[in-house]
Order: C-alpha cells, then sequence, then structure tokens
C-alpha cells in the first residue's frame, strides 16, 4: 500500500509569506496481519516565496555544502589508511561486550569520568579485539528508522569517558616502561574507532569514530619507532588525515544545521534529496522539519 502524508506548516518568515507543505510518500508491506514501513518513496518540500529563491546566504551555504561534499568524496570517508595500525582481530560482534558496559557504567562513572583500572576499561578493550562492532544491534542510528525501534540512543559520554580511561591506563602503562602493553592499548583505542565508522549508523558515528580512530593514532604517533612497522610517519598520517576528515565533516554539518535567517534551507534540502547518504541525509530532513515548525513553536 503506497500512502502520501502532507504536513502543513507555518509561514517560515515574512519573505515566504505562503504555508510551507512537507509531503511524504511510504511504502507499507502487510506481515502477519500488521502493516509495516518497507521504505519512503518520495519527500518533496514546497515553498512560497516573494523575493529571489536561494537568497544570497542560502546560496553561499548551499555552495559551501557542495564544495565540502566534493573534497569529503575525494579525500575518501571513512579511509581505510588506519587499517594498517590495527591488530588482525577476531571473529564476531562485540554486542555482548557493549550491553556489559551500559551495566557497569552506571557504577563505574564518577565526577572525573571512570576509572582507569576498572573492569569497564577492559571489557571496552576486549571489544575493540572484534572485527565487527555490532554497534547497531543495541543502539539506533543518529535517529530512529521506527517509531517502535526499542533500541537506545548511543551513549556518547560513555564511550567518550571510556575511551579517555584507556589511554589513561596505557600512559601509567609505559611509565612501567611496558610500552608493548600500551601500545596494544592504543591500537584497541584506534580499532573502536573503527568500529563506529564501519557502521551506517550517520553523522555521529562517522564523526565519534574518526575522533576516536585520531585518539589511538595520536598516541601510536608518538610511541612508534620511526623504522617500525607500522611506522611512526603512519600514525601521524592516519591523525592528520583523520583531523582533515573531521573538520569537513563539521564545516558540512554546519551548512545544514545553520537556522538562522534560513541560511541553511537551501542545503538542507540537497541534503535531503542526497540518495543512499547515510550521513547527511537524515540531517536534511531533521533540518526541513525544524525550518518548518520553528515559526509556530515561537507562536505557541
Amino acid at each position: 500500500m503506497r500512502t502520501t502524508l502532507r504536513f502543513t506548516g507555518p509561514v517560515l518568515a515574512p519573505q515566504y509569506p505562503g504555508l510551507s507543505v512537507l509531503s511524504l510518500t511510504l511504502l507499507w508491506v502487510m506481515d502477519d496481519n500488521k502493516w509495516w514501513l518497507e521504505r519512503p518513496l518520495e519527500i518533496g518540500y514546497t515553498v512560497t516565496t516573494q523575493s529571489a529563491y536561494p537568497t544570497p546566504l542560502q546560496e553561499e551555504s548551499a555552495q559551501r555544502f557542495l564544495a565540502t561534499l566534493g573534497i569529503l568524496d575525494k579525500l575518501g570517508l571513512p579511509g581505510n589508511e588506519d587499517l594498517q595500525l590495527l591488530d588482525p582481530p577476531d571473529q564476531g560482534t562485540a554486542v555482548e561486550q557493549y550491553k556489559d558496559l551500559d551495566n557497569l557504567y552506571k557504577s563505574e562513572k564518577g565526577r572525573e569520568g571512570v576509572d582507569p583500572a576498572g573492569r569497564g576499561v577492559q571489557v571496552l578493550l576486549k571489544a575493540a579485539t572484534k572485527n565487527r562492532g555490532g554497534l547497531l544491534q543495541v543502539y539506533h542510528e543518529d535517529f530512529k528508522i521506527q517509531p517502535d525501534d526499542t533500541r537506545k540512543p548511543v551513549p556518547w559520554e560513555m564511550f567518550k569517558d571510556y575511551v579517555d580511561a584507556s589511554i589513561k591506563h596505557a600512559k601509567f602503562l609505559e611509565k612501567r616502561e611496558k610500552i608493548k602493553q600500551a601500545e596494544t592499548i592504543y591500537r584497541r583505542v584506534t580499532a573502536v574507532g573503527r568500529q563506529f565508522l564501519d557502521e551506517p549508523g550517520g553523522f555521529q558515528f562517522m564523526n565519534w569514530g574518526l575522533l576516536f580512530q585520531k585518539q589511538g593514532a595520536q598516541e601510536l604517533a608518538r610511541i612508534l619507532p620511526s623504522n617500525g612497522k607500522p611506522s611512526k610517519q603512519t600514525a601521524k598520517n592516519v591523525v592528520n588525515l583523520a583531523s582533515r576528515r573531521i573538520d569537513l565533516l563539521q564545516t558540512a554539518f554546519g551548512c545544514i544545521d545553520d537556522m538562522a535567517d534560513y541560511r541553511s534551507l537551501k542545503a538542507a534540502i540537497i541534503a535531503a534529496e542526497r540518495q543512499n547518504d547515510r550521513i547527511f541525509n537524515a540531517w536534511g530532513i531533521n533540518t526541513l522539519a525544524i525550518l518548518c515548525t520553528e515559526r509556530r513553536s515561537r507562536q505557541s
């Protein structure tokens, strides 16, 4: 069955005097006497303006968005340079470890994060040895795909705390001259980043995955020998590329998330119309939905 939903929003701004309209055409399938959403077939947006569209500011944001995407395409996202730094992984997913980590965090979290010597750090490092994180089996994407999705949002603060604690633990080992053990931990921190990068979860998965990858590679660049395999320079290259990709991601995201004067309108439309884009598509749709409801919220 195909349905079309039309959402009529308020007047967005004085220069857009007509009502805004968001239309969604959805395909549904019946299974076990229940209708399930198969996929969206078409998404359309309509605004009416008495002035030229796009405005100069909207055009500027849209062109910056497209230029940034072009650079990301050439650079490669997420890239595979970090694979040279990783130990051969074990087969399987880290689903059970991440579920365990969720439970441990409730008791291990303190004012300054988590204890580097706590059990949770070891659980994270064990999870990093798997060739697949299986994160989307535990957590949902940036946005829920289905309203009845029971998966939780990713606890980014938890992962940040455990990554930071893992690095602190490795530096403690360095002071005790256990360099190889510390190096293994830095490799596994980098591997945690790779697990997020391999999941089609959205912008946040890509952004945090690159951040964790960069953190691990930074420490490897500090302790690896110049003539080793992999070398110090290899780790530095991973750090530089991760930094570049993060900057570009943030630039592109800013283009579709600038609500002032509806500056992101055209860029958000471009993002929302990108097929098979698991990074910016959902955020473009989200921005358009916010722009359509922003004035109504203000009036309420």
